[in-house]
């Protein structure tokens, strides 16, 4: 990429003392953070706004979620359903779906039981417990029915430690 590109160069330049290079150096950044953004006109509700080319699917929602009761899961991207993840490539029509709506409050359902497995794996290796397999086995009103085969008690300080992990993983938008 040219940003890793120019990143070496400098650092040549800098490491043989190279005023000269030094100074090319920085002039090329100048010119490179003055180009301007490509602005895409995206369509929400009716609506049109202008984000910048490559600005991710999450920064429109979070910029977008006040105008929904539930959270943004998903989008619609000119009737493409999208993860949050992907990213602005051209101008489009954008519809939002929260978790009220059956696709999104299924992808939370599926994020919230990878966390859970991931945590589930995650504890057992920091107490030195094999782990051989966690199945998630069926829904009870708003929760999952989940066996573990190993050599790890689901007692409650375990689950308390797996309840904890999930929490870290979500807050540090750990990726599973």
């Amino acid at each position: 990429s040219d940003n890793l590109r120019m990143g070496f160069t400098f650092a040549n330049a800098y490491c043989s003392n190279s005023r000269k290079g030094v100074v090319a150096m920085a002039e090329q950044i100048t010119k490179t953070s003055e180009k301007e953004e490509v602005m895409l006109k995206v369509t929400i509700d009716d609506e049109t706004y202008e984000y910048p080319k490559g600005i991710t699917f999450e920064k429109i929602a979070i910029d977008m979620q006040h105008k929904y009761p539930q959270d943004v899961a998903l989008v619609l991207v000119d009737n493409r359903l999208q993860e949050l993840n992907k990213k602005l490539k051209r101008d489009c029509t954008l519809k939002m779906i929260t978790t009220a709506d059956e696709a999104g409050h299924k992808a939370y359902k599926r994020t919230a039981t990878l966390v859970l497995l991931k945590a589930l794996y995650s504890v057992a290796k920091v107490q030195g417990k094999a782990l051989n397999k966690a199945t998630i086995r069926y829904s009870i009103d708003k929760g999952v029915y989940c066996t573990v085969d190993g050599e790890v008690v689901a007692d409650a300080a375990f689950l308390q430690e797996v309840k904890k992990k999930m929490f870290e993983i979500l807050l540090l938008s750990f990726i599973i």
